[in-house]
């Protein structure tokens, strides 16, 4: 027998495979989409998947269910989809990209590459952090604290309740070359708690976080590419000279090996709910901003914050957990 002739079944078993993949990514989706929250309900990335999964569902003509799968600093939830044993779409995450981002530097013994197996499908929105201290601390803006810093090394300390605060916090220390204690709590309430009590001298969390403490707190900085339309007297890291300090980016996930006719088709119809007035305005009133990113832009993000991440930890000695 010919090696022609021996390998015709193979390759016309081959052919039927891809035959019947397409046609499946064709018909996409047949049945109802799951989305994986790592995080718990009513936290950012359940609250703004929860916006956009009712309009995605109608352009999708199928329902689109949300799952909390919690624990190990996200891990649990992320693995969970980058692991799956049938990448066709029908399970996919909604990340925040600088968790995901920073899993490398921050987690040892990932039975998962972040930065290679979840690779992002759009970007959704960004999630402004601000920099606060105690309403009672006579800082008015973030220079007043960078200059107190100087003049008293090792004398002040700030609060962090998550890796990537903490690397985002080092990397204003060391850029602006103060000595500051680092301090890290289980919880954002816990971290709040303390700035508001003076226990730590200051902190970072999300903008509408904050804003919720009212006046017990006090705004020095904001991320953003522009202020913050309620708070037009606060500075942006980028006009500080610090860009590296960024807002908070969410994306849509899939695994790899999901077909590109599928990826293609949720990118596009999840653009179209992220362009509706409704839509902008509700992201707007909660403190986000739609992003509605491109594969290849959202997955450059990710990349280069990784990197950045890395960089940050290795300098400032922080290492794996």
């Amino acid at each position: 027998m010919s090696k022609l002739c021996f390998f015709r079944p193979t390759l016309l078993a081959l052919v039927s495979l891809l035959a019947a993949a397409q046609a499946c990514a064709q018909d996409y989706p047949s049945r109802p989409i799951r989305i994986v929250v790592a995080n718990a309900a009513g936290g950012a990335p359940d609250v703004i998947i929860r916006l956009v999964s009712p309009e995605l569902s109608k352009l999708l003509g199928q329902p689109v269910v949300i799952e909390n799968k919690t624990g190990a600093g996200s891990i649990i939830g992320y693995e969970f989809v980058a692991k799956q044993v049938t990448t066709d779409g029908y399970t996919l995450a909604v990340c925040t990209v600088p968790t995901l981002a920073s899993m490398p530097v921050a987690v040892k013994n990932l039975r998962f590459d972040p930065l290679r197996d979840l690779p992002p499908v759009i970007g959704i929105a960004d999630g402004r952090l601000a920099l606060f201290t105690s309403a009672d601390s006579p800082w008015k803006n973030f220079n007043d604290m960078v200059s107190e810093a100087k003049g008293n090394p090792g004398k002040l300390n700030y609060g962090s309740s998550v890796f990537l605060i903490q690397v985002l916090s080092e990397a204003i220390i060391r850029a602006r070359g103060i000595d500051v204690a680092s301090v890290f709590y289980r919880d954002s309430s816990g971290l709040s708690t303390a700035v508001m009590s003076s226990q730590v001298h200051f902190g970072m969390l999300s903008l509408p976080t904050v804003t919720a403490l009212g006046n017990k707190v006090k705004i020095l900085a904001v991320t953003g590419a522009e202020r913050a339309p309620q708070y037009p007297g606060v500075s942006t890291f980028v006009e500080l000279g610090l860009p590296q300090v960024q807002s908070t980016g969410f994306s849509l996930n899939a695994p790899v090996g999901v077909p590109k006719t599928v990826l293609a088709k949720l990118h596009a119809l999840t653009s179209q709910v992220l362009k509706q007035p409704e839509i902008v305005a509700r992201f707007k009133q909660l403190g986000f901003d739609v992003a509605d990113q491109a594969p290849d832009a959202a997955a450059k993000r990710l990349l280069d914050e990784g990197a950045l991440f890395a960089d940050i930890a290795r300098k400032a000695g922080i290492q794996p957990q």
